[in-house]
């Protein structure tokens, strides 16, 4: 049982929390539309406020022990100008924080956020967003939606850069990234408080970054066509090897026709020898058998006394032959 002097510490400190539920009971937005809910020590979210949807524009759960945000407040709360969690426990903000169309202010410094949703770039009304004291070591590309966003704090965080794409943020009018260690080698430490400066240096490294993507879309292109050159390189040198064959085959054709013309030749040159042999001889060769005939006809006349004597005797020849 607790007694003594901490027995009073725990009346007054159980006295304040009854006392600031009574509060609470009887609280409801004030005529401009804002709901103060700090220093309640909360740690959630009661959804008896979403009760207020259509009244609530400025919602306040600073300093509380908040570990979480649920869906449902960015679901409900659709007229919502400014919401300050700053100084709760909170890892992440709603991934459909986006809803919150006509949000014009956020803060959520002194937390322990890690990441932003990437739907925080839907919330096109966003003009100041305070992200200052937390953990974080990036922020999503997607924050370039915010077109209208002319107030960033980011210091106090383990941030490493900053998203090129930010360079669109033409409303950005004040920016602070003092105290991210790591982001000191991508941005010269003078210019943490310069948005003007911050925005120039990420157009231009931006600008460098598209340039460097093209040179890289060319070089792949220049790549594959390389391999495309080798492989039509490599046809060609198969059909320059084919054709060489073919040459050889063709040569080796051409030198048998050369031979057979020569040969062709060779026999025509001798047909006309032969022919002119024949023609030159032919008729002393003729006349001399028909002498030599006339010769042998008069000495089968003078041997058997005449053509009939010689006919009997060839006659009788041929019979004792039988």
């Amino acid at each position: 049982m607790v007694k003594g002097p901490e027995f009073c510490m725990y009346n007054a400190r159980l006295s304040s929390f009854v006392h600031a539920m009574e509060d609470y009971e009887d609280t409801a937005p004030d005529s401009s539309g804002k709901l103060e809910l700090s220093h309640l020590g909360w740690t959630q979210v009661d959804h008896h406020i979403f009760t207020f949807a259509h009244q609530l524009l400025t919602l306040d759960l600073a300093y509380n022990n908040l570990t979480e945000l649920p869906n449902q407040m960015c679901s409900s709360l659709c007229l919502l100008s400014e919401l300050n969690v700053s100084c709760n426990k909170l890892s992440c903000l709603p991934e459909n924080v986006g809803t919150l169309q006509h949000l014009r202010t956020i803060k959520a410094n002194g937390n322990n956020l890690n990441s932003l949703p990437s739907g925080i770039g839907r919330c096109k009304m966003l003009e100041t967003l305070n992200l200052s004291e937390n953990i974080l070591q990036s922020l999503p590309s997607e924050l370039s939606g915010c077109n209208k966003l002319h107030t960033l704090m980011l210091q106090n965080n383990n941030l490493k850069g900053l998203p090129l794409e930010l360079s669109g943020l033409s409303c950005l009018k004040e920016i602070n990234v003092c105290n991210n260690k790591e982001l000191t080698a991508s941005l010269p430490e003078a210019i943490h408080q310069d948005a003007s400066s911050i925005l120039w240096i990420l157009a231009l490294r931006n600008e460098k970054q598209h340039q460097i993507e093209t040179l890289q879309t060319v070089n792949k292109t220049l790549q594959y066509d390389i391999v495309s050159l080798k492989k039509e390189l490599d046809n060609a040198k198969d059909r320059i090897t084919h054709l060489e064959e073919k040459r050889t085959l063709l040569e080796a054709e051409m030198e048998s026709v050369r031979y057979y013309l020569r040969t062709r030749s060779h026999i025509r040159q001798s047909m006309k020898l032969i022919d002119a042999t024949i023609r030159m001889y032919a008729p002393k060769a003729v006349h001399a058998l028909q002498t030599l005939a006339k010769d042998e006809i008069k000495a089968w006349e003078i041997a058997f006394g005449g053509v009939a004597e010689m006919k009997v005797a060839v006659l009788k020849t041929a019979g004792n032959l039988n």
